[in-house]
């Protein structure tokens, strides 16, 4: 939150979407720190902690200082990351970095910073039931770490063992011509036959 006023004027406001710019800043030099320099799990594609901002809106036209903006973004920490360390880096910068510039300038300008949702990670466990299931089912040797959220981690939180299996890529995912093919969906329907007859022996 800044000052609005007119733009003529651009000394007495503050904009909100230029310092929330400097925001997207920080977010994309944090980006970049874990690309350069880890923590790495070679699990993983990519095997570091991305960070991606995924919408910004703010502002009410092109004469008048913007006194709003908000940004959405989120982090998907490997393993190794503590999302913690990640959000508290976050709120440092905030707190004692951009803030202090903006509210020199009007002391009603304001940063704050919500947490939408945080989805665990589904770790890989040593003896694990359901992978041993699904392998056996499949007829798969091995096991790959995925770059995406499911619900596997709070199954796993719960006490449940879980692993993610199914039709399709995730490479065709988030796309405009989003697809999975007739095949994938042929071998999840086998998949799930040979599961029904596991459980019914």
């Amino acid at each position: 939150t800044g000052r609005d006023g007119h733009s003529s004027a651009t000394q007495r406001g503050v904009n909100a979407i230029a310092h929330a710019a400097e925001a997207i800043g920080f977010l994309d030099k944090l980006a970049a720190r874990f690309r350069r320099e880890g923590p790495f799990d070679d699990g993983f594609d990519p095997p570091y902690t991305t960070v991606n901002v995924g919408a910004i809106e703010g502002g009410t036209a092109v004469n008048i200082i913007a006194r709003k903006c908000r940004l959405a973004w989120e982090f998907r920490p490997i393993p190794a990351v503590d999302p913690g360390s990640v959000i508290a880096e976050v709120e440092r910068y905030l707190s004692r970095d951009l803030l202090p510039r903006m509210s020199a300038r009007a002391a009603e300008a304001g940063v704050a910073l919500s947490e939408s949702y945080a989805v665990p990670p589904l770790v890989p466990r040593a003896g694990s039931p359901a992978e041993a299931l699904v392998r056996r089912l499949t007829g798969a040797n091995d096991t790959i770490g995925l770059a995406f959220g499911t619900e596997a981690g709070q199954f796993q939180d719960a006490g449940i063992d879980a692993i993610v299996c199914g039709p399709g890529s995730i490479e065709q995912a988030h796309q405009p011509d989003e697809f999975i093919e007739l095949s994938q969906f042929a071998e999840g329907e086998a998949f799930l036959r040979r599961l029904i007859d596991w459980a019914a022996a």
